[in-house]
Parts: structure tokens; sequence; C-alpha cells
């Protein structure tokens, strides 16, 4: 829009969104490029339900808690990706884009968001067995040195 200029409320607003976005953590508005993602509270939450029916169906189960933790974000994005259903060249040729030590770095992180989540899935559920776990260790230390 060329050659357009903002209003005075429209500036305060947008000075605003740029304030409340810059103090936000580093890539928490990330799911907005990603084509696919819905983008509006309801569509996100179709879409988890979604998700989540699938997984049920798949395993069953009717707590999906442990297949959460164990892919994390990743289901969501999968999910997103316009065909799935890629023969096995498309996808190699996909994936040969992506450097070794870039698929190392995202898996290490992927792993210790996983452990983060575990932690606190185990804590909450089974807090004493967790603590006596931890005091144990504690223990192990103390006596090791």
């Amino acid at each position: 829009m060329a050659g357009h200029t903002l209003t005075a409320d429209e500036q305060r607003c947008l000075e605003h969104w740029l304030e409340v976005t810059r103090n936000q953590k580093p890539h928490l508005l990330h799911g907005y490029e990603v084509p696919g993602l819905p983008r509006t509270n309801n569509d996100m939450e179709g879409f988890i339900r979604s998700i989540k029916t699938r997984y049920r169906r798949i395993s069953g189960r009717k707590n999906w808690n442990a297949y959460l933790l164990r892919y994390g974000s990743g289901v969501a994005y999968f999910d997103s990706l316009p065909d799935v259903r890629r023969s096995s060249p498309e996808l190699e040729k996909w994936f040969g884009c992506i450097s070794p030590a870039s698929w190392r770095q995202a898996r290490s992180q992927t792993r210790q968001r996983h452990q983060v989540q575990v932690v606190r899935f185990r804590f909450r559920l089974h807090r004493q067995s967790y603590l006596h776990t931890l005091e144990a260790r504690w223990t192990q230390t103390l006596d090791g040195t």
C-alpha cells in the first residue's frame, strides 16, 4: 500500500503490537510462518482435536499424553504438511537438503525438550517415587565424594 499513511490510532496499535512481540520468547510466533497451520484459536483447537482423534483411532488409547510427550510439536508440524503421502524418493530428496549438523542440532534440542517434559510429567503424576529417586541419587553422590 504505497503512499498510505497510518492514522494515529493505527500507528499506536502497531507500535504496541511490535513492542509486545519484541518481548516474547524467541520462536514463540514461529507457527505463523508454517503454511497449513491454523491461524485462529478456534481453528487451532479443531486442528489439535483432529490430531488427538487420529492418534486415538490408530492406537486405541483414550489418553494421548505419552504420544505428545514422545513426539511433541513434531506431530503438529507433520500433520500441517500439505501432502504427507509422498513417495520414498521424494522424501529422500526433500530430507536430503538437510545438513547432518543441523539434523544433529535439531535432534539434540528435541531430546532436551522431551526430557524436560518427561521430568515434569513424572513429578506431577508420581511425585513420591520421583522424589525418592532424587534422594537416592543425591545420597549416592554424597557417598561417592
